[in-house]
């Protein structure tokens, strides 16, 4: 967020993103995308998928997996909609 504050700057004087940056800037793609989801969450045609609203705002996957050896990630994967830019971006990985 802090690059688009310096478009006065030229080009080369341009720090890189940082790693908070990056973060801020997936979990902005993430919420943009789930939009399209609240409509359907709402009607409840996720309910066996137990979805939830983590503390950063971002609707993920339930489930019974909390005793489980894995990461945050992997025990609650973020719900997207299959059809979405960001979704196949991030499947890609």
């Amino acid at each position: 967020m802090r690059n688009l504050r310096l478009k006065t700057k030229p080009e080369d004087n341009v720090d890189p993103l940082t790693a908070v940056e990056l973060e801020q800037a997936e979990e902005l793609w993430i919420k943009t995308a789930q939009k399209e989801l609240h409509k359907r969450v709402k009607n409840k045609e996720f309910n066996m998928l137990s979805p939830f609203t983590d503390d950063k705002g971002i609707l993920r996957v339930g489930g019974r997996v909390d005793k489980a050896i894995v990461t945050y990630d992997s025990k609650h994967p973020v719900l997207l909609p299959k059809n979405h830019h960001i979704s196949y971006l991030i499947t890609k990985d």
